[in-house]
């Protein structure tokens, strides 16, 4: 696949899946940095996720800092599981059969 091909398969993508810092696990990069990433490689937006909180109030402090202005929208969002109070399946109270 060409450089011009893959281009192209990105040019307004949405990335679903990105774990940036600030986060308790390490991180190469946080949320402004991967919205500049994704500005050069073609995306539209991404949507940033911590396994350990909201990652909502983490882009509103960015954008209100002004570091999101690169024409990529990021939304916040959460994984679910455990720490976020989350509805995985391994996080789930089994109930017993009545």
């Amino acid at each position: 696949m060409t450089d011009v091909r893959l281009a192209r398969i990105l040019e307004g993508a949405v990335d679903l899946h990105v774990h940036p810092a600030p986060s308790p696990l390490p991180r190469r990069i946080d949320a402004a940095e991967a919205a500049r990433l994704a500005g050069e490689a073609g995306f539209s937006a991404i949507v940033v996720k911590s396994h350990h909180h909201s990652t909502v109030t983490d882009v509103l402090a960015l954008e209100s800092q002004g570091a999101l202005r690169n024409g990529v929208r990021v939304f916040g969002g959460v994984t679910l599981n455990g720490p976020v109070g989350g509805i995985t399946p391994s996080t789930r109270i089994s109930s017993s059969p009545s």
